[in-house]
């Protein structure tokens, strides 16, 4: 069984319909669209879909997906040459949490514990879409040897429409000098 999101009402169960949200928080995505498209247009599903669906294995089918690991963003778009972006999230759905769920629950297939470890590498965090209001900023990523890393000057979005705190913490994130070995880290399958 998949989850299910639909538009608009917000982020439901298949089964129980009530809501599963993740309110407020800071995210992350690479992407290889330059800021002044994703200031004004956002992040939206590539295929027009009005429901995201987690698979057992931990894929996403629909919606936008971010991540709350700045690493893991910054090594996608780096692959790219890209932006990675800071965005405030009003809602989402945490996959890995929503994964374990189903997999400790009484009922669990082996299949949803399979999708721990893809879910882990990820720390994917599902959302319909992504108003250009909530992308905060963005900064260039490339590779440099093993790295990936992030250069230049931060990209601010003058136009987000998001608490102070929350977009000076996430300008904060990009201005830093982290790097990330360029390649994932492969998490052991959960048993």
């Amino acid at each position: 069984m998949a989850f299910s999101v639909t538009r608009p009402g917000g982020l439901c169960d298949n089964n129980s319909k009530e809501a599963v949200t993740l309110m407020g928080r800071i995210v992350f995505r690479g992407s290889a669209s330059n800021p002044d498209d994703k200031f004004k247009n956002g992040f939206t599903p590539r295929n027009a879909r009005d429901e995201i669906k987690i698979q057992p294995g931990g894929q996403m089918i629909g919606g936008v997906s971010t991540s709350k690991d700045l690493g893991t963003a910054l090594r996608y778009a780096a692959s790219y040459n890209g932006w990675v972006y800071v965005i405030y999230l009003e809602k989402g759905i945490d996959v890995l949490e929503y994964i374990l769920d189903k997999a400790n629950s009484l009922f669990a297939s082996g299949k949803w514990k399979d999708g721990v470890s893809n879910a882990a590498t990820q720390a994917e965090i599902a959302a319909v879409e992504i108003p250009g209001t909530s992308v905060i900023a963005g900064r260039q990523c490339r590779i440099n040897g093993e790295i990936a890393e992030m250069y230049g000057k931060i990209a601010r979005n003058w136009t987000c429409v998001v608490p102070a705190t929350e977009a000076l913490q996430g300008c904060a994130w990009l201005d830093t000098s982290i790097t990330v070995p360029k390649e994932y880290t492969k998490y052991p399958a959960a048993s």
